[in-house]
């Protein structure tokens, strides 16, 4: 025969009364529709939470865009 306990109790200690852990939050607005993990859910990664706060991109110019060249300067001494 195999036997499991578990006890259970709500600390009463000076420290877990002053730093008490919510066992539920509800996510802030704009995080709702993300997940953590949004592979695991069948999601796209764009339906992570990272995305959620990331900035929007600027739209795409049609300009082509060249990489700034370096300034070369010569110091004397």
């Amino acid at each position: 025969m195999k036997v499991s306990w578990q006890v259970t109790g709500i600390r009463q200690d000076p420290y877990a009364e002053a730093h008490r852990i919510k066992v539920e939050e509800d996510k802030p607005a704009d995080e709702r529709g993300y997940y953590l993990h949004p592979e695991d859910y069948g999601q796209p990664k764009e339906k992570g939470i990272n995305y959620a706060h990331r900035p929007p991109e600027p739209p795409a110019s049609d300009a082509p865009q060249t990489a700034a060249q370096p300034v070369l300067t010569t110091v004397r001494h």
